[in-house]
């Protein structure tokens, strides 16, 4: 049966959906032809990033600049001019993070899938653990900021998510 992937969130909706349940518009979106059963619930399926997963690039880098700005407290020095360099670095990084995952996916033919969420929380550990870890260069104090790093880019999709549907809805 062919689904429409919202190109928002990403979630499976119907063919004759018009509206996804985040509030993307569907009428010009391209029907993605997939072979999916219609017994499995269309907002659970997972997103398959080889084939049908295109991430918003300009939310990503968005989402890691701010886990940049707070990744680490700025104890001393030029506070404004340290802070603008967390973002700008939580930013690169995220963006290099982002290439060397496409990389392995495209060499090894990895078949990754998850759920938006669930990606954001894994890139948010990710950078976190790698942001702390440059500063730092204490692995235990990286793999807490991991775990704080997955639960807050997680609070920030939501929050993405509850403004998008907020100023799409009509």
């Amino acid at each position: 049966m062919d689904k429409i992937v919202c190109p928002s969130c990403q979630i499976l909706n119907p063919p004759d959906a018009t509206r996804c349940e985040c509030g993307q518009d569907l009428s010009e979106v391209v029907i993605d032809k997939m072979n999916i059963n219609a017994s499995e619930p269309i907002q659970n399926d997972p997103v398959d990033f080889t084939d049908t997963y295109k991430p918003d690039v300009f939310a990503l880098l968005i989402r890691s600049t701010i886990l940049g700005l707070f990744s680490s407290p700025i104890t001393e020095g030029n506070y404004e001019l340290q802070l603008l360099a967390q973002g700008i670095a939580g930013a690169i990084i995220a963006l290099i993070l982002y290439g060397i995952e496409k990389l392995f996916i495209k060499i090894f033919n990895i078949k990754f899938s998850a759920k938006p969420i669930g990606a954001a929380a894994a890139r948010g550990a990710v950078l976190l653990f790698v942001l702390s870890f440059l500063k730092y260069g204490e692995p235990y104090m990286a793999l807490g900021s991991a775990f704080s790093g997955a639960i807050f880019a997680a609070l920030l999709f939501l929050a993405e998510r509850a403004v998008s549907r907020k100023f799409t809805k009509h």
